[in-house]
């Protein structure tokens, strides 16, 4: 592979009318510590030991974005290309299929069950990512199925979903393991829990709520779920 590659993120902020941005790409986490021969195959040989969470600028565009009064639904994937590294006489196929589907996925939750019409269900998987009723996991470390954030007032609402704070609002956060929750209004942290699976919140005031988990794993603290926006109104 080549080192010390470009950021091939997205640079032009000028563009409008896009629904949504991808907040973590694992194979761009890894290129990024490409920056030396040897860095290279340590990182080869344990991608996982190096991959913490998506990049904080994006994470932070993100939230510039959602404080703006976009609503951006985030989606996370793998990149996955089951691509073989060489250096010199040496090669290794370090990131096999099998290996890169239980990464970094975009978990979805559809309004209705799907009914195995393929027009029909690929409407409904798309209006979800599109609205952002979904989440980022990396299930590397441990399933993230089963997380949930839901929010409530005169009317419940899901991930990417529009609450209005008629009389106040609750908010509630599920996670499938103890982890640190993390909830964030406009990118401010507003209310943390350590090492529980529950938050439950009475938010003050309208924006932008979203949900960050985090584990420890191979002895650092990692990113493992990233949820998509409440937006209270």
């Amino acid at each position: 592979p080549g080192f010390n590659l470009a950021s091939l993120g997205w640079q032009d902020w000028e563009i409008e009318n896009y629904a949504g941005l991808e907040i973590w790409n694992y194979m761009s986490n890894f290129k990024g510590h490409l920056d030396s021969p040897l860095k290279a195959l340590a990182v080869a040989l344990n991608p996982d030991k190096y991959i913490v969470g998506p990049r904080t600028e994006t994470l932070s565009k993100w939230d510039q974005l959602l404080s703006d009064g976009r609503k951006v639904a985030a989606v996370g994937g793998s990149d996955a290309h089951g691509l073989i590294y060489r250096m010199g006489p040496f090669s290794r196929r370090i990131f096999p299929y099998e290996y890169l589907f239980k990464a970094v996925n975009t978990h979805i939750l559809v309004k209705e069950n799907l009914k195995g019409d393929f027009d029909d269900d690929r409407q409904l998987i798309f209006d979800a990512i599109g609205r952002g009723n979904s989440w980022i996991g990396y299930d590397l470390l441990a399933s993230t199925a089963g997380f949930r954030f839901t929010g409530q007032s005169k009317s419940k609402g899901i991930m990417g979903d529009v609450i209005r704070m008629i009389d106040g609002a609750t908010l509630q956060v599920k996670a499938p393991l103890k982890c640190k929750i993390t909830l964030l209004r406009n990118g401010e942290i507003v209310a943390e829990a350590e090492n529980d699976k529950h938050l439950t919140h009475i938010p003050a005031d309208t924006g932008a709520y979203r949900v960050e988990c985090k584990l420890n794993y191979k002895r650092k603290e990692r990113g493992w779920i990233y949820s998509n926006p409440i937006y209270l109104a």
